[in-house]
């Protein structure tokens, strides 16, 4: 089928992957992943990352071979779903620095507290005992300061 499929249009392999041909997903595989993978690789700059993103979508559309509806052009549909799985990596990356981030800051502020305040929690140095609070929110002339 390999020489038949190259003459194959998008349309007629989206069909045969639909009634379960898994040489249409390998001929679709073997049009687009190279396109999908280099775009992946440029923006995450992991070829890892895109290795796995690539792979994602082939797999994805072959379980979900029965229920896919795509109503573009197939090299379109490719495009936006690598675009998805990408954006979606870079926010899990964004989180997971994020957190990494506040658990450096966190550690760093309890290495920089002076010593006294360490050992006595009510003891902090810059407010001096002192506890303020706001009587009503939305006036900030109810702001009261105790010693």
């Amino acid at each position: 089928m390999n020489q038949m499929a190259d003459q194959l249009s998008d349309d007629t392999l989206i069909h045969m992957l639909k009634i379960n041909s898994n040489e249409a997903l390998a001929e679709i595989y073997n049009r687009y992943w190279k396109t999908l993978f280099v775009a992946a690789a440029n923006k995450l700059g992991s070829l890892e990352e895109a290795e796995n993103i690539v792979q994602q979508i082939f797999v994805n559309m072959w379980l979900q071979r029965d229920k896919l509806e795509i109503s573009t052009p197939l090299p379109s549909y490719l495009a936006a779903e690598v675009k998805c799985r990408i954006l979606k990596r870079i926010l899990v990356r964004s989180k997971n620095k994020s957190i990494d981030d506040e658990n450096g800051d966190t550690q760093k502020d309890y290495k920089d507290l002076p010593d006294d305040a360490s050992q006595d929690p009510t003891v902090m140095p810059f407010q001096k005992g002192r506890i303020i609070y706001l009587k009503n929110s939305d006036d900030s002339d109810n702001l009261n300061s105790t010693p």
